[in-house]
């Protein structure tokens, strides 16, 4: 299961980067892809992921690297409201990615 959902949003993250535009936002049209299930919609410009159901993970350029080359070794979810995102590299260093709300 764990395998799995690593996959989802590794292969997620990078079909959303490699569609990203100079501009900085994505919206994304092809393949789906998804993060712990859920389905990615856009990238900002501050490198934040925007979920379907509204939820903002707010990344940073190692975090995206590390997509890229499909270099993360654990996602898990730390805390629930919002939610806290804990991601573990095969370097062995672990990393909070916070997230919010979309503000209508």
């Amino acid at each position: 299961m764990k395998t799995g959902i690593k996959a989802a949003v590794i292969v997620g993250f990078a079909l959303l980067l490699a569609a990203c535009p100079g501009s900085g936002q994505a919206p994304v049209q092809d393949n789906n892809p998804t993060f712990m299930g859920k389905p990615i919609i856009q990238i900002t410009p501050d490198q934040g992921v925007r979920l379907d159901d509204g939820l903002i993970i707010k990344g940073d350029e190692r975090l995206v690297q590390a997509i890229r080359s499909g270099g993360i070794a654990d996602v898990r979810v730390m805390e629930r409201f919002p939610p806290v995102f804990v991601v573990t590299f095969p370097d062995g260093t672990v990393t909070r990615y916070h997230s919010e709300r979309a503000k209508p």
